[in-house]
């Protein structure tokens, strides 16, 4: 069962990628990340279960509140996890929705364990060809994720650096600035983790909060308006959406009493995308108690996803509650409006 309504949204509209600032141009697109919960790693014979989970989502941010316990009969060493994406950079004309302005930390990633912070370590590194450059960029004072002042990091590089770097393809030329300078983008990939080890004496329950900014993935125009929808150049990317969104006759009724009519995009639409990772994120087994809310922020966007028996608890917001949950797939939503 999907469900799709008229609803609204507010994003930051500008993202930091590699010191460029991200604005809303013609033919500009953003790639959403895929970001989720916590995972937990455990010995084989932990018996380490989730009571419930709280999620809630929204473009701005993401919270989500679990409660393990540890049903074996002896003490379990389990260590939680937030996956953090990796980032291929290599691709000039990928941008990626980066939320936050923390290289390490760039989703703004906030723990809390029985309500104290919790404490989660960052590991992160930089592969380039199968190589690991991260001593090599820190030696260089480079951000390995590079949001924000990336720019003027190389810049403040000596010259016969920066050109051993990009002779080297560690950097590569993306243009000049308005002065004629050339701009260079990253070529590594990135990996990221961060955890944190508890142990859980028989019987004994934690509860496990996670806070994060939404990565939010943004093109300013969508094939579904019509009647671009009916073009056929333009089918496959419109059946991708009707099934990764379960897209149906009531979102297009609500979309077409949004948009413009015609060819050109005079309504001003933006197509806003969000993913949570649900799929494989809870190897101890279904999740008794398990609650999840998408609020789309405003009530004059669109919106749609995958979920069954769903129940509008505000109007902005959609509530999914189930028993025993174990998620056959992730979560993916799509938003479209003018702001």
């Amino acid at each position: 069962m999907s469900m799709s309504r008229l609803g609204t949204v507010s994003v930051a509209a500008a993202l930091c990628f590699a010191g460029w600032q991200i604005s809303a141009s013609a033919g500009e697109s953003t790639e959403e990340l895929a970001l989720g919960g916590i995972t937990i790693a455990k010995p084989a014979d932990a018996q380490i279960a989730f009571e419930s989970a709280d999620i809630v989502i929204n473009p701005s941010s993401v919270t989500a509140k679990y409660k393990i316990i540890n049903q074996g009969p002896a003490p379990a060493n389990v260590t939680l996890g937030f996956a953090m994406p990796d980032l291929d950079f290599s691709d000039p004309d990928a941008s990626f929705a980066i939320p936050g302005s923390d290289p390490v930390n760039f989703v703004g990633l906030s723990t809390k364990i029985d309500g104290k912070p919790g404490g989660f370590a960052f590991t992160q590194s930089a592969q380039l060809n199968g190589k690991d450059i991260t001593a090599s960029l820190r030696q260089n004072k480079l951000a390995l994720v590079p949001v924000g002042t990336f720019q003027n990091q190389l810049a403040a590089l000596a010259p016969e650096l920066r050109d051993k770097l990009a002779e080297t393809g560690v950097i590569m030329q993306a243009g000049n600035d308005a002065q004629g300078n050339a701009l260079y983008f990253p070529a590594w990939s990135v990996r990221t983790t961060s955890g944190k080890r508890i142990t859980l004496a028989p019987g004994q329950s934690a509860g496990v909060e996670i806070s994060y900014r939404t990565s939010v993935g943004m093109s300013l125009d969508t094939p579904l308006r019509n009647p671009l929808r009916g073009e056929r150049n333009l089918a496959a990317q419109v059946q991708l959406r009707r099934t990764d969104y379960c897209i149906d006759d009531a979102f297009y009724t609500g979309l077409d009493k949004i948009a413009a009519l015609g060819e050109a995009n005079t309504g001003k639409l933006r197509e806003r995308r969000m993913v949570f990772v649900l799929q494989g994120r809870n190897p101890t087994g279904p999740i008794k108690d398990f609650r999840l809310v998408v609020d789309k922020g405003r009530p004059d966007r669109v919106v749609s996803f995958c979920l069954e028996n769903l129940k509008k608890i505000s109007p902005t917001a959609f509530e999914m509650r189930a028993a025993d949950f174990a998620p056959a797939h992730d979560l993916k939503v799509i938003m479209i409006g003018r702001n």
